[in-house]
């Protein structure tokens, strides 16, 4: 059953919730700006990632699509390389999406109802009730993790992480609040976002210095530090890769393909990879096999990257290359795009300028850059550091 707060407590922690956000409320910059937009792509980017690391995004962003119309506007590439280190790469092609959708059925112009706001792409009940609450002050709850976790405490109840029922309960709870308060939506929604986030915290929650704390039942019953319940936990399936970042010797360049638009990391670049972890030899054997020399091989450092369902555990190895043959070989993988002249120097003739083999269907994907056109290319930070180790900033 979901507890529900009564009159006099509603009293009790509306004013010292709205006065301490007043006193204790960090200066972040989406919050000098509280229009549509602005929350919108706050909102977004804050999804599972920390304040200070969405911070710096969050003004690039907006100063180079300070509108909706801006964003809907703009390639797909650019937006997810100005992504790029800020992880969940979904968020960033729904945002697209979502201005998208937002232009062609609203004129540019981000609805002020729920009912309109949940059919844009990439916004759920949460991002929907934030813009309501935030930017058009709407009574309309806006109920993250922070504030089911406050709420938890507040009643004692045993809720559990990520519960669907359990967040159902706090979002009613946070809706008689308002509706006791309706012109202070936007106060108090905040209030307990931020009390969540900087006081009523996961593992260690400074109850001394909260201004609920009289009225915490959890920290009455001494459960505080208990709620809500964690939830049982899956154990990620761990896929071991080896990285190769490949540089041909002749033309200077490597190789990179797209990922596909769907599913992990989808339409990212990245660099050729093998299952398992492979010794610089069997590296060295493979690459001759489809046709180079290896000329150098180095070792990259070792990297784990955890998703919300898998783990990659990476091994990578940065190889200079010297293609063996220039004659169509079945068995190549792919030969570096050289120019006209080159192929001229060994004899053969080609009217093209961008001359390149590609021989192995699963491979057709892949096309060769140069240094410059390699940092162009939005790659997720699980694959960034090798190529920052291999190459180096430029």
């Amino acid at each position: 059953m979901c507890v529900q707060p009564q009159p006099i407590l509603q009293r009790e922690i509306l004013t010292p919730l709205t006065d301490w956000f007043h006193a204790a409320s960090r200066d972040l910059p989406w919050r000098r700006d509280r229009s549509p937009w602005h929350v919108w792509v706050s909102e977004i980017m804050l999804q599972q990632t920390q304040v200070n690391t969405v911070i710096p995004y969050y003004e690039t962003f907006m100063a180079r699509f300070p509108s909706c119309q801006d964003l809907a506007a703009a390639h797909l590439d650019d937006i997810l390389k100005l992504w790029e280190g800020l992880g969940y790469y979904s968020r960033a092609k729904n945002l697209w999406r979502g201005a998208n959708y937002v232009v062609n059925h609203h004129d540019g112009t981000v609805p002020d109802t729920y009912e309109e706001l949940i059919k844009i792409p990439g916004i759920g009940d949460y991002t929907a009730g934030a813009i309501l609450s935030f930017a058009f002050d709407a009574p309309f709850p806006a109920v993250d993790g922070n504030v089911v976790r406050v709420i938890a405490r507040l009643t004692n109840s045993p809720w559990t992480q990520g519960n669907a029922k359990d967040k159902q309960c706090a979002r009613s709870y946070v809706q008689n609040l308002l509706d006791h308060c309706p012109d202070q939506a936007s106060l108090i929604n905040e209030g307990l976002i931020e009390l969540g986030a900087l006081i009523c915290r996961p593992k260690v929650p400074e109850c001394g210095r909260c201004p609920l704390h009289q009225n915490c039942s959890a920290l009455i019953e001494g459960t505080a530090e208990e709620l809500p319940l964690p939830k049982k936990s899956k154990k990620r399936p761990v896929e071991d890769l080896t990285i190769l970042v490949v540089r041909d010797n002749l033309s200077g360049r490597y190789p990179v393909r797209r990922r596909a638009p769907d599913g992990l990391l989808g339409g990212l670049w990245e660099f050729p990879y093998l299952d398992g972890h492979r010794s610089g030899e069997e590296v060295a054997v493979l690459l001759e096999d489809y046709g180079y020399e290896t000329l150098d091989l180095r070792p990259l450092q070792p990297r784990r990257h955890i998703f919300s369902h898998l783990e990659w555990n990476m091994v990578g190895w940065a190889v200079s290359v010297k293609s063996m043959s220039l004659t169509d070989d079945p068995s190549s993988l792919i030969a570096p795009i050289i120019d006209g002249q080159e192929l001229a120097d060994h004899g053969i003739q080609y009217d093209d300028a961008d001359y390149s083999f590609l021989t192995d269907p699963k491979d057709m994907d892949l096309i060769w850059v140069d240094a410059k056109e390699l940092y162009e290319k939005a790659m997720a930070t699980a694959i960034a550091h090798f190529r920052d180790e291999a190459i180096g900033n430029i």
